[in-house]
């Protein structure tokens, strides 16, 4: 007994097959380039930010004061949190609370909460002006 009964419900439709090339293989495939070797030593590379929107250690945080805030909850903590750095460089709210941990002990960062805060409006970032040279 080599066969095995068919197990397909009657009602189930059978996909159809995928085309397939001269040597029956299945769809022909391209060549792989060989990659390059990469050092597993060297320093990793700091993701850049996905979007421009102020952030650098030297840039200055200031609440927007005619933005209606109506934060609960975590989002009302991070918020007085960074009231109190109005003014202040972001590199001083970040030393600050680098260490600062979830209600369940997991790791908070700060820059996501500043990130959080410039994309609702609450808060904008304003890079210092480097004078040209």
């Amino acid at each position: 007994m080599t066969e095995h009964a068919d197990l397909t419900p009657p009602t189930k439709k059978i996909p159809p097959k995928m085309a397939t090339t001269g040597a029956g293989n299945g769809p022909a495939k391209a060549e792989a380039k060989p990659k390059t070797p990469v050092d597993p030593n060297a320093p990793k590379k700091p993701r850049a930010a996905r979007a421009d929107y102020g952030f650098s250690p030297d840039s200055t945080i200031v609440i927007v004061k005619d933005k209606d805030n109506k934060y609960r909850g975590q989002r009302l903590d991070w918020f007085n949190k960074i009231k109190t750095f109005e003014g202040k460089k972001v590199s001083e709210f970040m030393t600050k609370f680098e260490k600062s941990q979830t209600a369940k002990g997991t790791a908070d960062p700060p820059r996501g909460w500043v990130r959080f805060f410039v994309q609702d409006g609450t808060v904008t970032l304003t890079k210092p002006v480097v004078p040209a040279a």
